[in-house]
């Protein structure tokens, strides 16, 4: 395996991880049918210790092995929560909604290549260099969903997005996420946010690419 995609549930700003989602598959030289999602019911296996070890010890090796390429969705909360968990940090990471800035960003630059390159000495075009800048600062922070449906990920939008980011944050919604067995939507959403990650990440660096070139 070289690449994977993470995400985490859980109360993640105190360091709380009470599921972890790996998604393995999706490389353009790998088929549907070898697409697997692993989740790691953190929360249940805390009450071993044992077993929380050795878990533990398994997924500090593998976050932090630089040979496999680690895919997030904004790693920023998830990276410190899993510092604060593994006492380490994730190494050989890509992170598709900093990769999707940039690929805006890119998008800015070629259609304004002109001003931003060959500023003209008898035209003060400072006004224009202005307004690319002022384009770049409006990039918004893309969400999921808005990433795949825009590279047309294989299995579409995580349909319980809206539903979930409803229910997180809210106390009376607390036992939903932590009742166990894991309820049904709560467990296909988790799946899905890693669903295509890999697959949208190869297709970045193809746009990323062709902007470039």
């Amino acid at each position: 395996v070289t690449d994977i995609a993470i995400d985490l549930e859980g109360q993640l700003r105190s360091g709380s991880i009470e599921l972890l989602q790996i998604g393995m598959g999706g490389e353009p030289s790998k088929n549907e049918k070898e697409r697997r999602i692993i989740i790691f019911d953190l929360l249940t296996i805390q009450k071993c210790e044992s077993l929380l070890k050795d878990v533990k010890v398994f997924l500090r090796n593998l976050l932090g092995d630089e040979k496999i390429s680690k895919t997030f969705q904004d790693c920023r909360t998830d990276s410190k929560a899993l510092h604060r968990y593994l006492n380490s940090c994730p190494k050989g990471i890509f992170d598709i909604s900093a990769a999707e800035i940039l690929v805006s960003t890119l998008r800015i630059y070629v259609e304004n290549q002109k001003i931003i390159d060959c500023p003209d000495p008898d035209n003060n075009n400072d006004d224009a260099i202005q307004k690319v800048m002022r384009k770049c600062e409006d990039i918004k922070w893309p969400g999921l969903n808005d990433i795949l449906l825009k590279y047309n990920a294989t299995h579409g939008l995580n349909i319980y997005k809206n539903k979930m980011k409803k229910m997180f944050g809210t106390p009376e919604h607390r036992p939903y996420f932590l009742a166990r067995p894991i309820e049904h939507d709560y467990l296909h959403y988790s799946a899905q946010d890693v669903q295509d990650l890999v697959e949208v990440k190869y297709k970045m660096l193809n746009v990323i690419e062709a902007l470039l070139n």
